[in-house]
């Protein structure tokens, strides 16, 4: 493995794993714009308490979490392919 090669994928893991840590945020914060927005109430703080969750709910709350992470880190995974695609020389 090159130096340069080495660089690149310390470049992708430092920014897989900001993302990582930034889609945990994001997915919070999509979940409690989305639940307010279509219930009026503020989401589930233990979507695994049976007593104050319904199934429902919970099943809404991991669905609407798992799409905004998924997406966070999707988007991250592709700034970190274009960031890669920069700093590699173009051969001829």
């Amino acid at each position: 493995m090159s130096k340069d090669s080495a660089g690149s994928d310390m470049t992708t893991r430092l920014v897989m794993a900001g993302a990582t840590l930034a889609s945990a945020v994001v997915a919070r914060r999509v979940l409690q714009v989305v639940w307010v927005a279509a219930t009026g109430e503020r989401p589930p703080e233990d979507v695994s308490d049976t007593r104050e969750v319904s199934t429902g709910k919970a099943i809404a709350a991991a669905t609407i979490t798992g799409v905004a992470a998924g997406l966070t880190r999707l988007a991250a995974a592709r700034f970190a392919s274009r960031v890669r695609a920069r700093k590699e020389p173009v051969e001829a």
